[in-house]
């Protein structure tokens, strides 16, 4: 039975790893005006994907199927066509490539290399490095159409609830979901706002589907 590899690019490793990190995480703004206790958070935006895991790259011919097995040469051999594949400059992207990580379910498309770690753990009488780890995370990427798509979630055509903090004032928050104003007594009506100058912290005011 032959055991699927990850591809990384179009690169194939020679071991998969033992355990592999993935890491999302989110933005928020907690600024409050000045005299508040405890902040409430406000979100900003979501942090990018970061998988990281461990390679063994290993030039012993102890692993079957591998390239140049038994050559002490063939771990720097690999370390370099790693490093074309995932790491070096491509003037058409100002910078490393994109590339895609694929293994069983896991599938992520336009992945960034962030960090490349070797450590060199076992050498040839002579010196010359046989095997050694690669620590390595990628930053995930979203291409411009996708993240118009996920724009679009908070799109002013789309219904919104947002929750009244200290400080708040409803033309400020009409602004930010339609980008202009004028929508104020539109929203106050709809919530039955009477005095839209005074909003009451914590109550939910619902922002409806612009009107065209």
């Amino acid at each position: 039975m032959a055991f699927k590899k990850m591809k990384i690019g179009d690169f194939t490793v020679q071991v998969n790893p033992e355990s592999i990190s993935y890491n999302r995480s989110i933005e928020f703004d907690n600024e409050e005006p000045v005299g508040v206790n405890a902040p409430s958070p406000k979100f900003v935006s979501y942090g990018p994907e970061i998988i990281s895991f461990q390679l063994i790259f290993d030039g012993t011919g102890v692993i079957p199927g591998s390239e140049g097995e038994g050559d002490p040469d063939d771990v720097n051999k690999q370390l370099i066509k790693f490093e074309k594949a995932v790491f070096n400059y491509s003037g058409s992207e100002h910078g490393p490539k994109p590339v895609s990580i694929q293994w069983g379910s896991l599938a992520l498309e336009e992945c960034f290399i962030e960090q490349y770690d070797i450590t060199y753990t076992l050498f040839s009488p002579d010196g010359n490095p046989i095997r050694a780890t690669v620590d390595l995370s990628f930053q995930g990427h979203t291409n411009e159409e996708k993240r118009e798509k996920e724009a679009n979630k908070s799109s002013p055509d789309l219904t919104h609830v947002k929750t009244v903090r200290m400080g708040d004032e409803l033309y400020l928050m009409c602004n930010e979901v339609y980008k202009d104003p004028r929508y104020l007594l539109q929203v106050a009506e709809n919530n039955g706002i009477i005095n839209f100058r005074r909003l009451e912290v914590g109550k939910k005011i619902l922002f409806p589907p612009l009107e065209r």
